[in-house]
């Protein structure tokens, strides 16, 4: 179901002490944003409406947070969540940011200076209509490659889904991207951990009778264990592979 748009929304983001306005120019400069920036840096992408993020960073003042969604309409909900969060817990907003980007495009916002230790994927959405739409994954491995600029040498990704297509192609996505899976299940809700924070679409789901589906990915380090390469580029080299061999194919018709 589309979400309406919300006149209110950028006005009142706006006005908040923990949105970022700008993220573009901050690349880099992520832990300097937060009155303890010697704190752990944790990402959540595709935050939606704040309500793994809210309790997530109300619960653990010990780690900085940053949520990020790609429309004001969703955001707001976020940022509403975690003032209530907050107001019950009787704590200032000091450790969360919410901020408006696409993140198929996060290289412009985050650096490797910015040492992110931890990343959560939650419910994003599974593009399984067609084939050629799967590449909008959070979990692709052009995506999965972007994170690691960013994400330190062994730093997890958390990620949960109730899609069983995605989830099944992910489990292939993060090897091929530099990634250990080291916990995975396809009922998160047998013998749950207790680090999980079920999220709405996650009750939704549940209700429905959809099992949940998650993974922890811890990041290898160095290039050499990135095995996946760009669709393009495979095209690419299979065109040249066929233009070699019909050029040795003629120079070989020529000499005969």
């Amino acid at each position: 179901m589309r979400m309406r748009f919300k006149p209110y929304a950028r006005a009142e983001l706006l006005a908040s002490d923990f949105h970022v306005h700008d993220p573009f120019h901050l690349g880099g400069q992520w832990h300097a944003q937060f009155p303890r920036p010697e704190q752990p840096l944790v990402l959540e992408l595709g935050c939606g409406k704040g309500g793994f993020i809210s309790q997530l960073a109300c619960a653990h003042p010990e780690n900085n947070y940053i949520g990020i969604d790609i429309t004001d309409k969703v955001l707001i909900l976020a940022k509403r969540k975690i003032e209530a969060a907050y107001a019950t817990a009787g704590r200032p907003v000091d450790n969360v940011k919410i901020l408006s980007a696409d993140i198929e495009r996060i290289r412009g916002v985050f650096t490797p200076e910015d040492t992110v230790s931890r990343i959560y994927i939650n419910f994003c959405n599974p593009w399984s209509k067609n084939a050629s739409s799967n590449k909008h994954r959070l979990t692709y491995p052009r995506q999965l490659i972007q994170y690691r600029d960013f994400l330190v040498d062994g730093g997890e990704i958390y990620f949960k889904t109730d899609d069983e297509d995605l989830f099944r192609d992910s489990l292939e996505y993060f090897p091929a991207s530099g990634y250990e899976i080291t916990w995975q299940t396809r009922d998160l809700h047998d013998n749950e951990p207790e680090w999980n924070i079920r999220t709405e679409h996650e009750g939704m789901f549940t209700e429905m009778g959809i099992k949940i589906k998650a993974l922890i990915a811890r990041k290898l380090p160095g290039e050499e264990s990135i095995s996946w390469i760009e669709p393009k580029v495979l095209k690419r080299l299979a065109a040249q592979q066929a233009e070699a061999e019909a050029a040795a194919q003629n120079e070989a018709d020529a000499e005969g």
